[in-house]
């Protein structure tokens, strides 16, 4: 059976385990292993280059999750086939037990390769292998630190290093161009990393949609004085849906047992809160004191990074935590660097309360919940907007 597809603007995406076996280097005689598997088409979809991996000889099938593309159904011309093929490189000469060859696509006009592509033995690949993708499509990204593999000590006629392509920083502020992973690597014909202006990346389209929570606060009646942790006017502020892959690393069980609808939303929420509610029936007033803890604890961080893959913190506001992708553009009504909501700390509210009323203490409360394509909830965390207080009430009589 397919797996569900989610269309961002004219590109439409999927994740796929499922993987043609190109090469590895078994008996080559280099002290680091590889083995390169190009993901297999679903359809329409097809990958954008093949895949590297750098560790050991295993089936890749069902062990990883890489991303497939394809027009979604706005459009006819997200993607086009490369027009040919440039050789990089092959086995010759080395002693390894596989012959393969490296290609890099050539792309048609206006149009952008994001991966090179390897073929077992030498002849060219398939042009209907993988897709290109239209430039406005395409982000600037980067590469790993270091090479996924490189071929020193083999004795080939020629030299590789593979580069993994990573997705680059937005910037806190973040951006309607969410760049993802198409999980592809990049030639070098030396040891030291490719050019950077071949490492570029797909770009989802996720327009800013957030609503301001403009609810009055709750008019308290003595009819109708509501009780601690009571909620009003609930409602959601924005939400954004990814791959799976934007949030946890591709070898994951997160990822690998959501493939069927391999995406997840986060959601930010927002209500007025009972924080706390005193009742006066004397005819003298007096005076109490209220513990509000704010923002985000180091626990509930650590809950979300580990069931959601979201980080939350004062200094970054919301990000992806597989490429560190900010989210701010989505969950903020403006451009911020400042996200003083999510700073932790603890409050004691002095208050005075007058006789014969009833004092409310209400605050603005936040709610951000990671969510599966079916509805189901991955993590759910509760804040308390910082130094918003606001105190309603009434007289009782």
């Amino acid at each position: 059976m397919s797996n569900k597809t989610r269309d961002y603007g004219h590109l439409r995406v999927t994740l796929t385990s499922n993987y043609g076996w190109n090469y590895d280097d078994t008996g080559s005689r280099v002290s680091r292993s590889v083995m390169m598997w190009t993901p297999v088409a679903q359809g329409n979809m097809r990958p954008l280059g093949s895949v590297a991996i750098g560790s050991g000889f295993y089936e890749l099938g069902g062990k990883r999750a890489s991303l497939l593309v394809g027009n979604s159904s706005q459009s006819s011309s997200a993607v086009a086939s490369p027009v040919g093929w440039r050789w990089l490189w092959n086995t010759k000469g080395g002693k390894g037990k596989h012959d393969s060859t490296v290609w890099r696509p050539i792309a048609p006009s206006g149009y952008v390769a994001l991966g090179d592509v390897v073929k077992y033995h030498w002849d060219e690949p398939d042009k209907n292998s993988i897709w290109c993708l239209r430039a406005d499509l395409v982000g600037n990204g980067t590469f790993a630190s270091s090479d996924i593999w490189n071929d020193r000590g083999s004795g080939g006629s020629y030299d590789i290093s593979c580069w993994a392509v990573l997705p680059r920083d937005v910037g806190t502020s973040g951006s309607e161009l969410i760049p993802t992973s198409a999980d592809t690597f990049r030639f070098s014909g030396t040891y030291s990393q490719p050019d950077i202006s071949l490492a570029q990346v797909p770009v989802l389209r996720l327009p800013k949609a957030f609503q301001r929570f403009t609810s009055s606060l709750p008019q308290v009646t003595p009819s109708t004085i509501p009780s601690e942790g009571d909620i009003f006017s609930e409602m959601e502020q924005c939400r954004a849906t990814l791959p799976f892959t934007t949030f946890f690393d591709p070898t994951s069980r997160q990822v690998l047992d959501n493939l069927g609808d391999p995406f997840c939303t986060v959601i930010k929420s927002i209500a007025w809160d009972v924080q706390g509610v005193w009742v006066n029936n004397s005819g003298a007033s007096y005076d109490r004191t209220q513990t509000i803890k704010y923002g985000v604890s180091r626990e509930k961080r650590e809950e979300m990074v580990n069931s959601v893959g979201v980080e939350i913190t004062a200094e970054a506001g919301i990000k992806a935590v597989s490429y560190s992708v900010s989210l701010n553009y989505q969950f903020t009504y403006s451009t911020s660097s400042s996200f003083t909501e999510y700073s932790e700390k603890q409050v004691e509210e002095k208050l005075s309360i007058p006789a014969h009323e009833a004092v409310v203490l209400f605050t603005k409360h936040l709610w951000v919940t990671g969510q599966r394509a079916d509805g189901s909830q991955l993590s759910r965390i509760e804040v308390v907007a910082n130094d918003d207080v606001h105190f309603g009430g009434c007289k009782l009589n």
